[in-house]
């Protein structure tokens, strides 16, 4: 798919909304789980829009596994310390890969997976399904907060593979001011992802040219 080609009506509202949950992940990154009480903790995993991608992806391989219940699942069994300890490992897992995409944007691949890939049945749905799991992954083993962890982890990988499946390269870019991943929308070249950070820079650019024509 050229990254010139014109989309259809359909298929830009499709990407449009896929990227809004991508947008919601970018959100998550950004929260600092340590400094937030316990009481937004709650709100940020039981209600934020993070939940959203996980319940809209989820009608698959996630059925399986609702953050929700994981999170509660943890807060009673270990308390919030512990719940700080899962989810910063989660947001750095998260972070990571969106900085591995940043690398590989010029490259012909995006994102790397060292694990496995099974269809099995779903025993909720009793159909089959895809599910990625990590390469050290114990199937037998009972289920522990680790091995949730590593659930999840592996999850953000096929969250990220069905969000960005079909962008065509040279759409998905680096912001110059700020340095978020954003979507170009139309064939118009963009280097900022928001009037915001493209005033911000026009800003700057203006105070330095005053300060240099200050000092000539």
């Amino acid at each position: 798919m050229s990254e010139d080609r014109k989309f259809t009506e359909s298929e830009m509202a499709a990407i449009m909304h896929r990227l809004e949950l991508f947008d919601y992940l970018k959100d998550f990154i950004n929260i600092d789980l340590i400094s937030i009480s316990d009481e937004e903790l709650d709100e940020v995993v039981l209600n934020h829009k993070m939940k959203v991608v996980f319940d809209h992806v989820g009608d698959g391989v996630f059925s399986l596994f609702n953050i929700s219940d994981v999170y509660k699942r943890i807060k009673s069994e270990s308390g919030y310390i512990a719940l700080r300890k899962y989810f910063t490992i989660l947001q750095f897992s998260l972070i990571e890969k969106f900085e591995e995409i940043k690398r590989k944007l010029e490259s012909d691949e995006l994102l790397s997976f060292n694990g496995t890939a099974r269809i099995v049945i779903n025993p909720a749905t009793n159909e089959y399904e895809t599910r990625f799991l990590p390469s050290n992954f114990n199937s037998e083993k009972e289920y522990d907060i680790t091995a949730d962890c590593e659930i999840i982890i592996s999850l953000f990988f096929e969250i990220l593979s069905y969000l960005l499946h079909g962008i065509p390269k040279g759409r998905l870019k680096i912001c110059e001011k700020c340095g978020t991943l954003f979507f170009q929308v139309t064939r118009r070249e963009k280097i900022f992802c928001s009037q915001k950070c493209a005033k911000a820079a026009a800003q700057a650019e203006y105070i330095k040219k005053t300060k240099k024509g200050r000092i000539d």
